[in-house]
């Protein structure tokens, strides 16, 4: 599949173990040409968004997708919680 007139929606963001930033730019697509195909890292199919919380999906997906879907929201981060590894997720 091959996406066109990709347009920059948000970014995801987090601080790694040695203080750098990790960056992940969120783009949406909403035109494509050719077929999605299923890969040895697993199933690929289309399915309605409303089926997407019953889901075993990546971690935060719904997070993310909760930028791209809402127009207010362009920044999704985490900030660290405590000195035991726990995180904090915010939305801007």
């Amino acid at each position: 599949m091959t996406i066109a007139n990709a347009r920059l929606v948000g970014i995801k963001h987090w601080p790694d173990k040695e203080g750098h930033r990790y960056i992940v730019f969120l783009y949406k697509a909403t035109e494509f040409t050719g077929t999605i195909r299923s890969t040895e890292e697993g199933e690929v199919r289309w399915v309605e968004k409303s089926e997407l919380p019953q889901m075993d999906l990546a971690y935060d997906l719904l997070e993310i997708l909760k930028v791209m879907d809402e127009p207010d929201l362009s920044e999704f981060f985490y900030t660290r919680k405590n000195d035991d590894g726990e995180w904090d997720k915010n939305f801007r």
